[in-house]
């Protein structure tokens, strides 16, 4: 390899790192944040939508939507809380097809902790 091709490689690799560097450490956010709040948001409207109409549905739904649209960045802690948080919901779904106030509460007290991470 001649030494010119060589020096434009190496300038070239920096450049593309310098790059992605950027992207990762200043945008990653919003390009990960912005799609995944709308797929939950989605998520959630269809997986309600099984579930009778209540006043604890509408609270339900409002305090998931709080939720997610406070999420400010995604790291590893957030995935996991995320993941729980709609683990339980899930299983709170599959029992039957109204959400009680018990159940309600429970969620409240999960999104405290949740926040507090």
């Amino acid at each position: 390899m001649k030494k010119g091709c060589f020096v434009k490689l190496i300038i070239a690799l920096t450049i593309i790192t310098a790059v992605i560097a950027y992207f990762v450490r200043y945008k990653f956010n919003e390009i990960i944040l912005i799609p995944g709040r709308y797929l939950i948001t989605k998520s959630l409207d269809e997986n309600l939508g099984r579930i009778k109409e209540s006043p604890e549905k509408d609270s339900l739904r409002v305090l998931i939507k709080d939720y997610v649209s406070g999420i400010k960045k995604v790291d590893n802690d957030s995935g996991k809380s995320i993941g729980e948080f709609a683990d339980s919901i899930k299983v709170m779904l599959t029992k039957d097809s109204v959400i009680t106030k018990d159940e309600l509460n429970n969620i409240k007290e999960l999104l405290k902790r949740n926040m507090n991470k």
